[in-house]
């Protein structure tokens, strides 16, 4: 489970975001922290700006035919001491055979864990306990 940090969404603490071994995320700045929304509603991953700047060179070009995407780099999302992983299988949306990236640039400075995510892990929302838990899917 991972505290919740903000209760007017289901807001948590964002460790880092590690691509190809690169944090994209700069959740550790002086002055900055990373928030993720992990959001039912939304379609896609939406993440910063400058990070989607920077995961998109590290991804390189998504083939629009889908061929050689499994070596497409996994993103791994970090929250306390725990990481979860997507492979791109998980962010690469293939709509009969036309692949492109399942992640956009975020309106705000949050990081919102969609459908993409939710898609990978089993998620609880533990509103009393003002928390969400993630487990992988069997």
């Amino acid at each position: 489970y991972v505290p919740v940090y903000y209760r007017a969404y289901w807001e948590l603490s964002l460790n880092s975001v590690i691509v190809n071994g690169q944090d994209i995320g700069d959740c550790q700045g002086l002055f900055y922290s990373c928030s993720a929304i992990v959001h039912t509603a939304s379609g896609t991953i939406q993440i910063p700006s400058r990070a989607f700047e920077i995961l998109t060179n590290l991804i390189g070009p998504v083939p629009s035919n889908c061929v050689g995407i499994d070596s497409l780099p996994p993103i791994s999302f970090q929250f306390g001491e725990n990481d979860f992983l997507l492979e791109p299988r998980d962010y690469i949306l293939n709509l009969n055979g036309y692949c492109s990236l399942d992640i956009t640039v975020s309106s705000n400075e949050y990081w919102v864990l969609g459908v993409p995510f939710l898609r990978r892990y089993f998620t609880v929302f533990d509103r009393g306990n003002d928390q969400v838990g993630f487990a992988t899917k069997s």
